[in-house]
């Protein structure tokens, strides 16, 4: 009987199996974040999203469909995110809070959700938007699974920390490749900036369909954006509170839900001139905040780090490292086997 495709030998009495329905969760969700990665470029990849996937050979593999593709990463993803969970049970690692509210709501949020868009269940929605044979159980369990695993991996992360004699070291042990990607010492920095935008809204169009807004519209965008930011003053006044208004009141669609975080920016990033010229600014210091007009509306400003450009590289490269080395001794704990004459898709 097809009861499951794969499971893993953990430090465990018992083996922990990826069901048939679970898989469905892991490949679909790969196959609809690959279209919309890169919906503009599938010719490219000689992906033709209305044939058959197992008909059509795969660019990324040197032999093989892709099915054989995303069914593999779905696998690669189940084995990386189950190891990290095992070892959050075996290290007693709590869910984050935030996660553990998620789970708990995920029901009621799935049902509004089916609701507003007019589906009769969960499941209805989960099949027509995540894929066939999706069902709420399987997706709660991949919930739990990641949001357990993630859990343990984000307090790995927090524990790390290196001294700036290791990062010199890994400088000058590596000084050559990092010149060969233009990173030296006087590269210069980077800056973090977190930022809310709130929109113009209003405005007339002409016959070219050119919108102008007039001196009230601006005003009424000023004051939104003014009204906010006091409202941050008044609070606790802290970057996570700058984050959570981020998420709930900023129309960046690029940033709002990474609470308007923008990383790593310089003279070079392709920001509205505006913007730039306030995270620019010589004078700026940690924790400054700010009003910037531009072309899109206002944007409330809070200034998060600003770090010597070869020192971040280094702390990355010497994080992703260690990173690696997490996830390879996770998987090398729970070694997966897999039973592909079990598996079958939804279609």
């Amino acid at each position: 009987p097809l009861f499951h495709v794969a499971q893993l030998t953990a430090q465990f009495p018992e083996c922990i199996l990826l069901t048939l329905g679970q898989l469905q969760v892991y490949y679909w969700m790969h196959y609809r974040e690959f279209l919309n990665e890169y919906s503009y470029y599938l010719s490219y990849f000689g992906l033709d999203y209305t044939k058959a996937l197992d008909t059509q050979a795969c660019v990324e593999l040197e032999e093989g469909s892709w099915q054989h593709f995303f069914l593999q990463s779905a696998l690669n993803s189940w084995h990386n995110y189950q190891s990290l969970a095992i070892l959050a049970e075996k290290h007693n690692t709590p869910m984050e809070e935030d996660l553990q509210k998620e789970m708990e709501e995920l029901e009621e949020s799935l049902k509004q959700a089916a609701k507003d868009k007019k589906y009769e269940s969960p499941d209805e929605l989960l099949q027509n938007e995540i894929g066939p044979g999706v069902t709420f159980d399987n997706y709660k369990a991949y919930q739990n699974i990641f949001y357990t695993g993630y859990s343990y991996y984000a307090q790995q992360m927090k524990a790390l920390d290196y001294s700036m004699e290791q990062i010199e070291t890994y400088y000058n042990e590596h000084e050559k490749e990092l010149a060969e990607s233009h990173i030296t010492k006087e590269s210069g920095d980077l800056v973090d900036v977190r930022h809310i935008l709130i929109s113009i809204e209003g405005g007339t169009k002409d016959d070219s369909g050119k919108t102008t807004y007039s001196d009230e519209d601006w005003e009424n965008c000023r004051a939104k954006a003014q009204k906010l930011l006091d409202e941050w003053k008044a609070g606790e006044a802290t970057e996570k509170s700058f984050a959570d208004m981020a998420v709930e009141h900023s129309t960046d669609t690029g940033s709002a839900s990474n609470g308007g975080l923008y990383e790593g920016l310089n003279e070079e990033t392709n920001f509205v001139e505006e913007f730039k010229a306030w995270y620019l600014d010589k004078n700026r210091q940690v924790g400054d905040t700010g009003l910037v007009k531009s072309t899109y509306g206002y944007h409330i400003m809070f200034y998060s780090a600003k770090e010597a450009e070869w020192i971040r590289v280094c702390r990355n490269q010497l994080t992703n490292a260690d990173i690696e080395k997490l996830m390879e001794s996770a998987k090398d704990a729970s070694p997966i086997t897999i039973y592909y004459e079990n598996v079958l898709l939804g279609n």
